[in-house]
């Protein structure tokens, strides 16, 4: 079968006077990552509802792998995996016995299972009530990555995980992508878009404001670093993509647009005693990037500034 993983055509919900999603038109391609990025309150978790059928839209229609999710909503379910971001979990069970209940009603791999488990350090001998956020984290990525289906919506994943488990979370992604499946993956971390995801789609309010090739997006971002040297800084750092640079005791602050290879190859000719990085918040860096962003820039930089000046409710 040949068409888009997921399409959906003016995709709008309504509750009452709020206009949680509105209009919204998006293509994700089969065997992509495919990140839903956006603040809290942006709209994200109302459209993977609709997408799963869990409700009604006002408007709008959409489709996985071609079936309508209403007219034909029990076949689209069956080719979707979901991990929601609230998922609730049953304290008195043991993570296996939990595990293969969710597995033996979908299309979960045994095989498959155990892999994740294992990959994941997940004790599943273990009752969840005893389990930390981390660990209950892990028992809701295998309940939902076990499926062998053609599609997956992971809304807000690697919440609670560290570090490490987070990088392995990563690589799990990767490889479904690269046996041409398709995973949706809400978060508002830009990081975390920038790493797991293909391309993005921006949503602010509501509605879908740009999509967006990581890469282009990564471009668009500015770092604030700060290097302290061994003695006074130099006076002049001629660094690519560096601007703003201020010196004051011992230590050179400046931005970073785009990567930061041309930055540490720099710096190597210099006794560097200390070098900090601080990534934009997604609201800053949502800014920044509408500030360069064209056409839709000036509505999306205001957007971005609101969302940083007031904050954003949560996802309706």
């Amino acid at each position: 079968m040949s068409g888009p993983a997921i399409r959906t055509w003016g995709l709008t919900k309504h509750y009452g006077s709020v206009e949680a999603l509105c209009d919204l038109d998006l293509e994700v391609v089969r065997g992509e990552v495919f990140g839903f990025l956006g603040p809290n309150g942006a709209g994200k978790t109302t459209a993977i509802r609709l997408l799963f059928g869990l409700m009604r839209p006002t408007r709008g229609r959409a489709e996985v792998l071609g079936r309508d999710v209403h007219r034909d909503g029990p076949a689209a379910r069956r080719s979707m995996s979901f991990m929601p971001s609230d998922s609730s979990l049953y304290p008195f069970m043991k993570v296996r016995q939990y595990l293969e209940a969710f597995g033996r009603l979908g299309s979960a791999s045994r095989r498959r299972q155990r892999d994740l488990i294992e990959r994941l350090d997940l004790d599943d001998s273990r009752k969840i009530s005893d389990l930390s956020m981390g660990n209950r984290q892990k028992v809701v990525i295998v309940r939902a990555l076990q499926e062998d289906v053609p599609v997956y919506v992971v809304d807000e994943p690697t919440r609670g995980l560290d570090p490490l488990v987070q990088q392995e979370f990563g690589a799990i992604v990767r490889e479904i992508r690269d046996d041409g499946r398709t995973v949706f993956l809400s978060t508002h971390f830009l990081s975390e878009a920038e790493a797991l995801c293909d391309r993005v789609g921006i949503l602010r309010s509501g509605r879908l404001i740009r999509v967006d090739a990581v890469a282009d997006l990564a471009a668009a971002r500015v770092r604030r670093v700060t290097v302290t040297f061994e003695g006074e800084p130099p006076a002049a750092l001629a660094i690519p993509g560096v601007g703003n640079i201020q010196r004051s005791d011992g230590a050179a602050r400046f931005e970073v647009r785009g990567s930061m290879d041309p930055v540490i190859k720099a710096l190597a000719q210099f006794d560097v005693a200390d070098l900090e990085t601080d990534e934009p918040s997604f609201a800053e860096a949502f800014l920044r990037h509408y500030e360069h962003g064209g056409a839709d820039g000036a509505d999306g930089a205001d957007g971005a500034a609101q969302a940083a000046a007031h904050g954003e409710a949560r996802d309706a």
